[in-house]
């Protein structure tokens, strides 16, 4: 967490080994999310990994398989419920 004009300010990284964006906003939501345009560029069959935030795992910003969901997933949901959740299929 920092501060922006004297205000809490969320810290959003998207990157990969050869490339790093940060964003910054007074909310961490779905507005924000949108307002990056990064998760919906990416295909589907591109994986993820993002916090626990209940606003990443909304398919209308991100259809991407979520590695860190399906990890938590795995331990507590049934495989169709995981499956749904998680955008793909999902071995126990």
């Amino acid at each position: 967490m920092v501060r922006t004009n004297g205000k809490r300010t969320c810290v959003r990284f998207y990157g990969d080994d050869g490339v790093a964006l940060y964003t910054f906003h007074l909310h961490k939501g779905k507005d924000e999310l949108v307002e990056d345009n990064v998760l919906p560029q990416l295909s589907q069959d591109r994986v993820i990994m993002h916090d626990h935030n209940i606003i990443n795992y909304n398919k209308d910003v991100c259809t991407c398989l979520n590695v860190e969901c399906c990890a938590i997933l795995r331990e507590t949901c049934s495989a169709a419920n995981r499956n749904s959740l998680c955008g793909g299929s999902i071995s126990s």
